[in-house]
């Protein structure tokens, strides 16, 4: 599985705006439709992938500010209070 980071998720959509804006894709109806709609999977997938990474960066916050106490009653993140010393 890939270990993808946030800067290639960066990337990514950078380089899909490049294509959005090549015009021998965006000139034929066929290819600039395709185009539009892979943009458009790529914006929804990111926004999740951001979403994801905040509520991460969230939950690490209250991790350290609660010096991993109450970890046990949040089964959903895998640091527990181990990972913390």
């Amino acid at each position: 599985m890939p270990q993808n980071k946030m800067i290639d998720l960066q990337n990514y959509l950078f380089e899909e705006m490049d294509r959005l804006n090549d015009p021998e894709i965006m000139e034929d109806p066929e290819k600039a439709k395709a185009e539009i709609a892979r943009a458009k999977a790529m914006g929804s997938i990111g926004s999740v992938m951001v979403n994801n990474c905040s509520n991460a960066i969230k939950a690490t916050k209250l991790t350290v500010e609660h010096h991993g106490e109450g970890l046990q009653e949040m089964p959903l993140l895998e640091a527990g209070k181990d990972s913390l010393r």
